[in-house]
């Protein structure tokens, strides 16, 4: 299988220089169930990379033992660095972030507030200064920028419950970015979207990479992924089955019979057509 975009053409190698997060035989075991099997791949700085694959694949699996929420085997390096038997708020510090299906927002904070909480550096003096002054303004020169650039500056002073299921996704990822997040893991952000709120998400995450923070989108939506991503990888029962550009993927024989189905009444067919611009994509 040839690859590219971010794919090391040999995974057994050492890890490339250019790759941001390189992956290698990474494996995930629960007793005698393999949830992630050997899986190798290699991110490049600055771009768009999804991965796809159908419930119980071993997507989410993969992302959590990349941030070290659950023990895996295998060698993990970003930025140069063999990071995988870093704690998890190491591996964070470096500017490993991710999202969560359920975005775990603040309930009872602005927007803004979202993102000053997770501005802000803790040190051991932070709780007393937040008693002698309650009200203190937290403010870091990316809240400004972010809330500008996931077009929530209007909307600063909302509480999450106040917003559209896309603005509150979009909080999420700024606030995860506000940290200055080198590689940001997205897990199922497209879920809950409509189409509309899907492609101003789309918009948004070439927008994010191409002011330099690199996306890992794991999702299973093909409205979001295709027309997204510069490059996807593809989990089978916790194997990595194919990688390569949408183009390729779309047309990849194995995914469509493992991920995609072969049924012309497939819905997620519709929606890969969809987004190629196909024939036969047009909603019914």
């Amino acid at each position: 299988m040839s690859t590219t975009a971010g794919v090391s053409p040999d995974p057994s190698r050492a890890a490339d220089h250019e790759a941001l997060l390189a992956v290698r035989d990474l494996t995930v075991s629960y007793g005698g169930l393999t949830a992630v099997k050997r899986v190798s791949l290699d991110i490049a700085p600055g771009s768009v990379v999804g991965m796809i694959g159908p419930n119980g694949a071993g997507k989410t699996t993969f992302i959590d033992a990349l941030m070290g929420y659950t023990p895996a085997q295998g060698r993990i390096e970003f930025l140069g660095q063999r990071i995988d038997q870093l704690s998890v708020h190491r591996r964070a510090m470096l500017g490993l972030t991710r999202t969560f299906q359920s975005l775990e927002l603040f309930e009872d904070l602005t927007v803004r507030e979202n993102l000053q909480v997770s501005a802000e550096d803790p040190k051991w003096w932070t709780i007393f200064l937040d008693v002698i002054i309650p009200n203190r303004d937290v403010r870091a020169p990316r809240v400004d920028e972010l809330l500008d650039a996931v077009g929530l500056k209007n909307y600063e002073d909302m509480l999450p419950a106040h917003l559209s299921h896309g603005d509150r996704q979009a909080v999420s990822i700024a606030r995860a970015m506000v940290s200055d997040a080198r590689l940001l893991l997205l897990d199922e952000p497209g879920a809950g979207l409509d189409r509309n709120e899907k492609e101003g998400l789309s918009q948004l995450l070439r927008e994010v990479a191409a002011d330099g923070t690199t996306i890992f989108l794991i999702d299973h939506d093909m409205d979001l992924v295709m027309p997204t991503c510069d490059h996807i990888f593809v989990l089978e029962f916790g194997e990595l089955i194919a990688s390569g550009p949408p183009d390729r993927i779309r047309s990849d024989p194995r995914v469509i019979e493992a991920y995609l189905g072969t049924s012309g009444d497939n819905t997620e067919v519709a929606a890969a057509e969809r987004a190629a611009g196909e024939p036969g994509g047009e909603d019914r």
